[in-house]
Order: C-alpha cells, then structure tokens, then sequence
C-alpha cells in the first residue's frame, strides 16, 4: 500500500462522512452515552469539534476491531518481510505493503492506526445540514433491544447498538472503514502466500539434503 493509495483511501472516507454526517447544534441539555440518541448526538458532536479520539469512543467494538485487525496484519508483514527477504530489500517491500507506517507514521496500536487513516480535520461539512441531521425516528429492534435503528431528518440511517458497559456505539462506519483498510489485508494476503511458498520450498530443500545424508550412511554401512 503506498502512500498515493493511502491519501485516496482516505480522501474515499472523508468525502462520504461529509457527505453523509450532519452536525447537531441542539444545546439543550447534555446527551447520555446510555441512550441512543444521546450517544447519536455525541457522536455527532465529536465531528463538529474535530474529536478524534471522541469519535473512536463512539465506534462499536466490531469496527475497533478492524483496526486491530489491520494493526496485527501490518506487524505480522513486516515480520515476513525481515524474515524472507534481504536486508537490501526491506525499505521497498514495507514501502509496497504498507508496513513502512509502523515506523514512519509511528503506527503502534490500533488507535494509532485510526488516527492516521481518518483526517478528522479535512472533513468537510455544511452548516446547512443540521436540521437535517437531526433524529427524526428512533426504534428498537424487535428481538433486541440492544439494537437501534435512527433515522435523520435527512433521511440518512444509523445503526446503534448497547455494548456490554451500558453506553451506545454506532458500527455504521464500518463499511467505510473496511474498505479504507482493504489494501493492508490485501498486503497481508500476498505476503502469506510469499512466505508459505518459500516455507514449502525450505523444507523440501531440507528434506533433499536429510535423504541425501541418509544415502551416504546407508553406503557407508555396506562397505
């Protein structure tokens, strides 16, 4: 993944959340992460202020998890790439794969990941929007009551769910966020399939030189 990919990944994200992402001036009184409109709202407002770190707190677990998914991915590249390839080669293939960010970028965790992948500042969003960003519908779902669907007054739909401390979190990012990420798992994918081929390839070379060695006993032992 090289660097002109990750600006265009991130441009794809930037462009939809603020296409897609009203901003909510209502300062009526304070939301509650434990009610889903609250928690909406919250969300909304770490956009307006250009929270990252806010706005991480407000992605469900499934999408987190995509990034340490990808984080892991990127670690377990570079390992392929000091292991199977010469010291000579390194800087091209992190620079290829990616895994050039864990150093460069100073990628060290999943958050860290986030952060770099998603400007939250480059987003760019009209005040006009607010009222249509604004709940317009709130329901629970039938079978559990720990998912919520919320619709704007835009017409845009969130999904909402009631993660195991209370509070709600929203994985409707996850689709963007995915597709962010595809080229790291698409990375990762390559670099398997490097490594098991010259893995399979290790270990009939060695296989070769055991029965060789076992030929030259057996030899030895009819004389």
């Amino acid at each position: 993944m090289n660097p002109m990919r990750v600006r265009e990944f991130r441009a794809l994200v930037l462009l939809v959340l603020g296409l897609w992402l009203g901003v909510s001036g209502c300062k009526e009184e304070r939301p509650e992460p434990t009610d889903p409109e609250g928690a909406f709202r919250l969300f909304q407002e770490a956009i307006a202020e250009r929270d990252e770190d806010g706005l991480w707190q407000y992605l469900d677990v499934t999408t987190k998890e995509l990034f340490y998914e990808q984080y892991v991915a990127l670690v377990r590249i570079d390992r392929i790439i000091e292991t199977y390839f010469d010291p000579s080669e390194h800087r091209y293939m992190r620079r290829r794969t990616g895994a050039y960010l864990l150093q460069q970028e100073q990628i060290t965790s999943p958050e860290a990941l986030y952060r770099f992948l998603f400007d939250i500042e480059a987003i760019a969003y009209d005040r006009d929007h607010e009222v249509g960003a604004s709940v317009d519908k709130l329901t629970y779902d039938e079978s559990d009551p720990t998912i919520a669907t919320i619709v704007t007054r835009g017409g845009q739909t969130f999904l909402m769910v009631q993660e195991d401390d209370g509070h709600w979190r929203t994985p409707s990012l996850r689709n963007f966020f995915e597709e962010a990420l595809a080229p790291i798992a698409l990375s990762e994918e390559a670099m398997k399939e490097f490594a098991k081929e010259n893995l399979l390839g290790e270990i009939e070379r060695r296989k070769q030189v055991i029965e060789y060695f076992q030929r030259q006993v057996h030899r030895q032992q009819k004389r």
